[in-house]
């Protein structure tokens, strides 16, 4: 955790002379604080008379930026002394003077107004500027644990900051008092949570509270967190695709949407139509200026990255007809029911697969999938879309979804799956990759291996 104190200058400071005991108007002291402590005309000593005020003009530098609410200190003897001033709150050495910093901390003017000058205050002065600190990683990898830690000066026993996050990500936070390598006393909150995708280019602030009498005075800080995906998350995740609602009437203009969370950004969007492998577009948008009824269908778009790709479920962009009105009220049976996938070809065993049924109805059709397995049916599900998690050899087969409303159903054309499971295996002392079907066809395939006089082994 970084210091948020800093003395201003380095190793400056006021000393005070005393003077005979007459009062007179207020005494301006010339001071200037540079790092390099080189002093304007007045030099490093000011004068003040006995019961007289004193102004301090005041300012410093910093190589950081000041915070939104800054804490101006003095101190008594050295840059570790006692503190005689926070603010306008005076303490120990100064507590019978009234003191009031008048200059803004924000633009690094430190000016101070002292009222009360008595002897006893003849001594040197240093000036130090406080805010609220943080630690916050630069880039942090998804699925490791991160700690960010805040901290707020705690000069005062009685008057700790409270210190709370706008967010916790799932995390926890604990707040304890450390002591700084300068012996000053600090709050500090650490929050500690696993990083996910999901927080990528989130803002997080940390708020430091502090109860000054009845008075409760705020200073905070606020970053953007930077999540590094890494091995095959790398990947665009939650892409998906959507159409505008209700539909369109030919002739009008359609839009279609891709959309995906991905770091490294996605660098292409590529559109594609139905069960078809032939790219139609490319781009996030997939625009129809005069939208034709044989443009309607099924659409599904692919998120890509350095790091892979991922292909959104299907979309369905219904076209009607200027004779048949998309919201009029007559009444009709489903139609034009069909079936399609978001994967094309042979799939690999373990791939979550996607069917989804669409219909012209009016009213909704309401949807029911149906298995084919020779003469018989077997019902597999109900709603527009069957998911397969981890598609597996027993879920080989043809597939059909049946619209139905109050005045008639239809079925779709069937659609067949294919699940294949990949096998690695040795030939002729070389590594062959081989994809394996049903059983009749892997024992084939072994077979027609033995004709050609090689041992292909289990």
């Amino acid at each position: 955790v970084s210091t948020a104190s800093r003395w201003h200058p380095q190793h400056s400071n006021i000393q005070m002379k005393k003077h005979w005991p007459w009062r007179s108007p207020c005494h301006s002291a010339d001071f200037h604080y540079k790092p390099s402590a080189v002093p304007m005309a007045g030099g490093s000593v000011v004068k003040a008379h006995r019961g007289s005020c004193l102004l301090i003009p005041c300012q410093f530098t910093s190589v950081r930026l000041v915070g939104s609410s800054p804490v101006g200190i003095w101190k008594v003897g050295s840059k570790t002394g006692k503190e005689v001033s926070r603010n306008n709150k005076s303490q120990n050495l100064w507590e019978n003077l009234n003191v009031y910093l008048v200059g803004d901390l924000k633009v690094k003017n430190c000016t101070t107004l002292l009222y009360g000058i008595q002897p006893n205050h003849a001594k040197k002065y240093y000036f130090r500027e406080e805010t609220i600190t943080y630690t916050f990683y630069e880039f942090m990898m998804e699925g490791t644990l991160v700690t960010l830690n805040c901290s707020a000066p705690a000069p005062c026993a009685d008057e700790n900051p409270s210190i709370r996050w706008d967010n916790l990500l799932n995390g926890t936070a604990n707040q304890s008092e450390t002591t700084r390598a300068d012996g000053n006393k600090a709050m500090v909150s650490i929050l500690t949570f696993t990083a996910t995708f999901l927080h990528n280019k989130k803002t997080l602030t940390c708020t430091a509270q502090y109860t000054v009498g009845s008075v409760n005075k705020t200073a905070k800080r606020t970053t953007t967190l930077n999540v590094l995906l890494f091995s095959t998350s790398d990947a665009p995740k939650k892409t998906s695709a959507s159409s505008q609602a209700g539909g369109v009437l030919e002739g009008q203009p359609a839009t279609l949407t891709c959309s995906s969370e991905a770091n490294p950004a996605v660098v292409q969007y590529t559109w594609f139509r139905g069960n078809e492998e032939t790219t139609i577009d490319t781009g996030p948008t997939l625009t129809f200026r005069q939208v034709t009824i044989s443009q309607a269908g099924v659409y599904y778009c692919q998120a890509r990255n350095t790091h892979g790709a991922e292909t959104s479920p299907p979309v369905t962009l219904d076209v009607a007809s200027t004779e048949y009105k998309l919201f009029n009220s007559v009444s009709d049976r489903p139609r034009n029911t069909s079936a399609v996938t978001n994967v094309h070809g042979v799939i690999s065993a373990g791939t979550t697969v996607t069917l989804r049924c669409t219909s012209k109805a009016n009213p909704p059709a309401n949807y029911t999938w149906f298995k084919v397995d020779g003469p018989s049916d077997s019902l597999r599900g109900s709603g527009q879309e069957l998911l397969l998690r981890k598609a597996t050899q027993n879920d080989n087969g043809r597939y059909v979804c049946q619209a139905e409303n109050q005045y008639g159903r239809e079925n779709s054309t069937a659609l067949s799956l294919e699940v294949m499971l990949i096998l690695v295996t040795e030939l002729n002392g070389q590594s062959v990759m081989a994809a394996s079907g049903t059983q009749h066809r892997s024992t084939n395939h072994k077979e027609k291996c033995k004709n050609r006089g090689e041992d292909l082994s289990d």
